[in-house]
C-alpha cells in the first residue's frame, strides 16, 4: 500500500492540483471571463464529492482537467448543454451498444485520434503563450520541460522551486 501511494498517489497529487484544479480554473477564467463562480475550492469540493460517491455505484476515480476542457471548447462546446448531450450519448452507447463499442473503437483510425490530440494540445498551448514577464516565462518553460522529460511531480516541484528562488532573489535571471 505504501509503495502504491509513493509511486502513484504522490505523483497523482501534483497532477491533480496542477491540471485538474489550478489549470482548469485558469482556463475557465480565460475562456469564460464572466464565470467567477468557478474557483479552486469549488472544483476540489466537486471532485471530492464525485470520488466519494462513485465507488458505491461502480465508478472509477474522476477529476476535471484543462485538456478535456480545451478539447471540448476547441470542438465547439460552449455551454453546459454540450456536456449534457455528451453524457446522454455515452450512457446510451453504454446501455444499448456496449457489445459493439469495442468493435467501433478498435476500428476507429488512431491517426484521427492523434490529430485531435495534437489540435487540442495546440489549443491548450495558446493559453501559455499569453504568459507575460520574464519570471513567468522562465517558470513556464522550465516546468513544462521538467514535466515532459521526467513527470508532472518533478515539473511541479522544479517550477515551484524556480519561482520561489526568483521571487526571493536567490536565483537571478538576466
Amino acid at each position: 500500500m505504501f509503495y502504491g501511494f509513493l509511486y502513484a498517489g504522490f505523483a497523482q497529487l501534483f497532477l491533480t492540483l496542477t491540471n485538474a484544479v489550478v489549470a482548469t480554473v485558469a482556463l475557465v477564467h480565460d475562456l469564460f471571463p464572466d464565470r467567477k463562480d468557478v474557483t479552486t475550492r469549488n472544483l476540489i469540493k466537486n471532485m471530492g464529492a464525485m470520488n466519494v460517491t462513485m465507488p458505491f455505484i461502480g465508478g472509477m476515480p474522476l477529476c476535471h482537467g484543462a485538456g478535456g476542457l480545451s478539447a471540448q471548447y476547441l470542438f465547439g462546446a460552449r455551454t453546459g448543454g454540450a456536456i449534457l448531450m455528451e453524457g446522454i450519448l455515452e450512457i446510451s452507447l453504454g446501455l444499448f451498444f456496449s457489445q459493439s463499442l469495442v468493435n467501433i473503437f478498435t476500428s476507429f483510425p488512431l491517426f484521427v485520434v492523434g490529430v485531435m490530440l495534437l489540435m487540442t494540445s495546440f489549443e491548450l498551448g495558446k493559453i501559455s503563450l499569453k504568459v507575460q514577464g520574464k519570471t513567468e516565462i522562465y517558470v513556464t518553460v522550465v516546468t513544462a520541460l521538467l514535466a515532459t522529460v521526467f513527470n508532472m511531480a518533478v515539473g511541479f516541484i522544479g517550477g515551484l522551486i524556480l519561482y520561489v528562488g526568483i521571487e526571493k532573489k536567490i536565483i537571478q535571471i538576466s
